[in-house]
Formats: structure tokens, sequence, C-alpha cells
């Protein structure tokens, strides 16, 4: 099954919160949105406000506390 994202631009800047035919994985958004957006992982966690080591970590799918869970869902929901 393929997938088909959907994305806003603001600013001239992508929308993080992707729409997928398959279950989210916020991983999974972040990479989309992180390639998109031709950026490093450094650049990345520092836009999140996040270290780049734990960015990396929800990037490829790690468990995360939930107050790293809540500081991505408040930088998603504010983009």
């Amino acid at each position: 099954m393929a997938h088909r994202f959907s994305f806003v631009k603001k600013d001239s800047r992508l929308s993080p919160l992707f729409l997928y035919d398959a279950p989210m994985n916020i991983g999974n958004v972040l990479r989309n949105w992180r390639l998109l957006e031709k950026m490093t992982l450094q650049q990345a966690a520092e836009r999140i406000g996040i270290p780049w080591s734990t960015y990396q970590r929800v990037e490829k799918g790690h468990p995360m506390s939930g107050e790293t869970l809540a500081v991505i869902l408040r930088w998603m929901l504010a983009e």
C-alpha cells in the first residue's frame, strides 16, 4: 500500500503534521518532515527543542519519555 502524504505550507515551511493511510508513527512523521525540509538531525532537534541524541532515538522508533513526547507534540501543534 502506498502512503499518501498531506501537508500544508505555512510561512514557506512544511507543517510536520502528515496524514497517512497507515497507522502513524511519530518517528516516521519526524523523519519525513526533516527530509522534506532538508535538515540534519541536529537542526531538527534544535528546532523542536530536544537534544539531537533524543531526536535520533525517537526518529528510529525507540521509546521516549512522556516529557519528550509532550515537547514534540507541543511543537507539532504550534507549527
